[in-house]
């Protein structure tokens, strides 16, 4: 999937005090629900809404610094 527009929410669980927190199930949970239509953890892991179900892969984000993306 190449993304050519998009809109970055980001939210801060560095200071989450709990091991019992599995960000991984938290993100999948978030698109299945329909409250995000694509969620990437820090782990590069990546969760999507497709016309099948959800999404799963690993991402990489590269920037094109000369065209400003």
């Amino acid at each position: 999937m190449k993304l050519h527009e998009w809109e970055v929410w980001h939210t801060y669980s560095t200071y989450i005090e709990t091991t019992r927190l599995d960000l991984a199930s938290c993100a999948e949970r978030l698109v299945e629900l329909g409250l995000a239509d694509f969620v990437l953890i820090s782990s590069g892991e990546s969760y999507w809404q497709t016309p099948e179900g959800t999404g799963k892969g690993i991402s990489s984000v590269e920037l094109d610094l000369v065209n400003g993306g």
